[in-house]
């Protein structure tokens, strides 16, 4: 009996092999037995059991049936009909009924479909790009064959008119296909509209809002400028020996000498680097002497108030001409705007004789429009203390006046207020339409 109790050799042998095991694979073996695998019914089961969660798809209507995705610039006009791209949650159990009814609540035009539309998918690449109908199945479209079909939502589909072409005319800003979106006040009319329309009706809004805001430019042939003619002087040539538009030769600021219109520019581009003792005491006498009768003496007599005993020089780069313009202009302290200015660009060998001007002040005007002023077309000053304590408005307006006197362009986008304050020092808060500027300007003036 004693010898039946005792572990034989294999029993042994068997126990080890056991221990061995759950030592070296604890997962599989639990106290020396190995662990009970789970059926694949079992696995299954506990899967369907986890919990669905809605997922998020990108959708894109689109006006009529079209094999190719729209240009990315055609989007802003898709949304404006109430068409385009939204976003909507869908869930597993979504039937096609379902999602026919949330696309027309998303879009009430896809009310006048009838149902007569199918979903596309678009290939890769960039451009417009060739798309394919997404087969239906049995039960049509799916919350789950959709997910599977748009990567989990990552991807966009379109949705495709059949026979109906839907029309792109722009909605009323209170249409209900804008009533989720955010909206902004118009600052001109205060008209209440969504974002992405305010940026178009802008346009229309500032150019017939009101005549006051009028842009100051060369072409209006009947702007007058009082407040530019208040500072007479003196004349002794009359005004059609004088303008050039009435004559064809046009006598140069400096030397006093006539030149046909064509050449005065080059003309005048050497003549500016001589010295104050080359001007004749007859030019001298003769520009104090004129009188303003046209807006070309206007021009010239700035031009004669130029101080050509130094140059103002500037060494900039065309990768970043504008930056770099006004920090140097800041910091030149050897001459004043006052002088006549001279360019020179990094890495070129060449004099200015007047282009390399022109071409610096024309940068500098078209940045600062876009630097230190807001608006479409007749725009003013942004509000901006940082700008103000970096002295940038008074570099612009040095170098506005310096492109006035030396050739350059004229910064012909002001609003009518904002030019009448800057040439006669007044301002008139009639002309000033924006509500949040006039108790700002009431306060300081």
């Amino acid at each position: 009996m004693a010898n039946s109790s005792r572990p034989t050799g294999s029993q042994i042998e068997r126990s080890s092999v056991q221990y061995e095991m759950a030592r070296s694979f604890p997962g599989l073996f639990q106290n020396g037995r190995k662990r009970p695998s789970t059926s694949v019914s079992c696995r299954f089961a506990s899967m369907s059991n986890k919990k669905w969660k809605p997922f998020y798809l990108s959708i894109f209507l689109l006006s009529s049936n079209d094999e190719l995705t729209p240009l990315p610039s055609d989007e802003l006009a898709f949304m404006q009909a109430g068409l385009g791209k939204r976003t909507v949650s869908l869930d597993r159990d979504l039937t096609h009924v379902e999602l026919s009814r949330l696309l027309q609540a998303t879009y009430p035009k896809m009310v006048e479909l009838q149902d007569r539309w199918l979903l596309y998918k678009a290939g890769g690449g960039n451009g417009r790009r060739k798309m394919s109908a997404i087969p239906l199945e049995a039960e049509g479209y799916t919350g789950a064959m959709l997910r599977k079909v748009s990567g989990g939502g990552k991807g966009t589909l379109y949705i495709v008119p059949l026979q109906d072409e839907l029309d792109l005319s722009p909605l009323p800003a209170n249409a209900p296909e804008f009533a989720l979106m955010p909206k902004a006040s118009c600052k001109h009319c205060f008209a209440e509209m969504p974002l992405q329309m305010l940026a178009l009706h802008d346009r229309k809004c500032a150019s017939h809002t009101s005549p006051d805001l009028e842009i100051i430019s060369d072409d209006d042939d009947d702007v007058q400028f009082p407040e530019v003619l208040q500072t007479p002087v003196p004349v002794q040539t009359t005004k059609e020996d004088h303008c050039p538009q009435q004559k064809g030769d046009v006598q140069c600021p400096i030397c006093g000498i006539s030149f046909p219109v064509l050449l005065i520019e080059e003309h005048a581009s050497h003549c500016g680097q001589r010295t104050e003792d080359t001007t004749s005491p007859e030019r001298e006498l003769h520009t104090e002497t004129d009188d303003i009768s046209c807006e070309e003496d206007v021009i010239m007599w700035l031009k004669s108030k130029v101080d050509t005993s130094k140059t103002f020089e500037l060494c900039v780069s065309r990768d970043n001409m504008f930056e770099r313009g006004l920090k140097l202009w800041k910091r030149n302290k050897k001459a004043t705007p006052i002088n006549p200015l001279r360019i020179k660009f990094l890495g070129e060998v060449g004099i200015d004789t007047g282009a390399l001007r022109k071409e610096f002040l024309t940068t500098m005007v078209s940045g600062i429009e876009q630097r230190l002023f807001e608006g479409v077309k007749s725009k003013m000053p942004n509000y901006s203390v940082n700008d103000f304590d970096e002295e940038l408005f008074r570099i612009a307006g040095e170098i506005f006046a310096t492109s006035i006197a030396q050739g350059g362009p004229a910064p012909r986008f002001l609003q009518r207020w904002c030019y009448n304050f800057l040439v006669s020092g007044k301002l008139s808060l009639d002309q000033v339409l924006d509500p949040s500027l006039s108790p700002l300007i009431t306060t300081v003036f």
